[in-house]
């Protein structure tokens, strides 16, 4: 089980973000700027770095997994 604080810090949390994005290149056709959103209860487009980390983590492990690679 991994818990990702969701008051991690911003700049922090960009940093993660990228280096997941460098692990993954066979997933760059994937816009970037959907990672991490989501609609609230007033139809806001909001953006959740806690979100956007456990969907590349998720996306890691299945991009490598389709490839046959163990993950790191």
């Amino acid at each position: 089980m991994l818990k990702i604080a969701g008051a991690i810090e911003p700049r922090r949390a960009s940093a993660m973000e990228e280096l997941l994005w460098s692990l993954i290149p066979e997933a760059s056709f994937y816009l970037r700027s959907n990672v991490g959103q989501f609609t609230d209860d007033k139809d806001k487009l909001m953006t959740s770095h806690p979100l956007a980390l456990s969907q590349l983590l998720i996306t890691y492990h299945l991009v490598k997994a389709a490839l046959g690679h163990y993950a790191i």
